[in-house]
C-alpha cells in the first residue's frame, strides 16, 4: 500500500468515526488505483451532466445539433435549482453551445433538461452503453420531483464516471475541439467548494461536482503539468452535506500534494 493510499484510507476512516454516511472513492494515475466502493450505485445529483454534455459533444460532431443552434427558453422551462437561467427577469434565448457552458460550469438546470430534451433520452441511453457505464441511468430530468418521488432517480458510481472523465482525454470519442470545449467549460467551473477548494498551487483541476439533499459529490481531472489523476468521490446518508464537502476537499488536497510530490 503506498503512503498516498494510507493517507486517503486513515482520512476516510476517521470521517467515518464521526460521521454518517456512505462514501466511495475512485483515484487513478498511471502508476496507482486506490478505490472503495467504485461500483456502489449512488443517486448521480448533478454529476450525471458530464454524461450529458458527452452526448451533446457526440451529436455536435455527427452534426446531428449544431453549436451554433438556438434554443428559446420558455417559462414552462423553467426549473429551481442551481443556475443563471432560472433567474432571468425575461424569457431568454441560448445557443446549444450557451447550454452546455452553463450545465457545466454553473450546473445550470434549466439548461440541463433543455439539452436532454434537444438530445433525446434514447440517445443519451445509447451513449450510457456505447461508452461501457454499467450502472448509470439516467431517469429523469433535473429537479423532476415527482419522478424522484416515484423512485425513478438518475444514479451512477464511481467507475462510471471515472470512465466519463477518461472521454475528455480519448480521441477516438471525441473530437480535439469538443474535447477541448469540454474541457474549457470544466477548467472553469464555479462550483469549487470540494475537490478543488484546498488544492496545492501547482496542482489544477477540471470537475464536475454534485449535491441534493443528504448527498454530495464531485468527479475531475487534477493535473500538473507532468502528472494526471482521475478523482471520484461519492457520498450520500449525510445528516449535513458539509460534512461531506470537508471528506472530499481534504481528499482533493492528499491528491494533489501527491501529484506536486509533497506528501510525507
Amino acid at each position: 500500500m503506498s503512503i498516498v493510499e494510507e493517507k486517503v484510507r486513515l482520512i476516510v476512516q476517521q470521517w467515518s468515526s464521526m460521521y454518517r454516511g456512505r462514501v466511495s472513492y475512485l483515484f487513478e494515475t498511471p502508476e496507482e488505483t486506490i478505490e472503495q466502493g467504485a461500483t456502489n450505485v449512488y443517486p448521480s445529483a448533478s454529476t450525471i451532466k458530464l454524461l450529458v454534455a458527452i452526448e451533446a459533444c457526440r451529436q455536435l460532431d455527427s452534426g446531428v445539433i449544431l453549436a451554433h443552434q438556438t434554443i428559446g427558453v420558455k417559462q414552462s422551462d423553467i426549473v429551481g435549482g442551481d443556475g443563471l437561467l432560472s433567474v432571468y427577469p425575461y424569457s431568454p434565448t441560448a445557443t446549444v453551445k450557451e447550454l452546455l457552458i452553463l450545465m457545466l460550469i454553473l450546473s445550470d438546470n434549466t439548461a440541463t433538461n433543455l439539452l436532454i430534451k434537444l438530445l433525446g433520452q434514447e440517445c443519451i441511453q445509447g451513449c450510457i452503453k456505447d461508452l461501457g457505464l454499467k450502472n448509470t441511468q439516467l431517469n429523469r430530468q433535473m429537479m423532476d420531483i415527482q419522478a424522484s418521488a416515484e423512485g425513478r432517480d438518475n444514479v451512477t458510481t464511481a467507475a462510471d464516471l471515472l470512465t466519463c472523465l477518461k472521454v475528455l482525454y480519448r480521441k477516438d470519442v471525441l473530437s480535439e475541439p469538443s474535447r477541448k470545449l469540454l474541457k474549457e467549460s470544466l477548467f472553469n467551473q464555479r462550483l469549487r467548494d470540494k475537490l478543488p477548494s484546498m488544492l496545492n498551487e501547482k496542482c489544477f483541476i477540471l470537475n464536475k461536482p454534485g449535491h441534493l439533499h443528504g448527498i454530495t459529490h464531485d468527479c475531475g481531472v487534477l493535473f500538473t503539468h507532468h502528472k494526471r489523476c482521475y478523482a471520484v468521490v461519492l457520498i450520500d446518508g449525510l445528516k449535513h452535506n458539509e460534512y461531506g464537502r470537508r471528506l472530499i476537499a481534504d481528499l482533493g488536497q492528499v491528491i494533489s500534494e501527491a501529484l506536486t510530490q509533497q506528501i510525507v
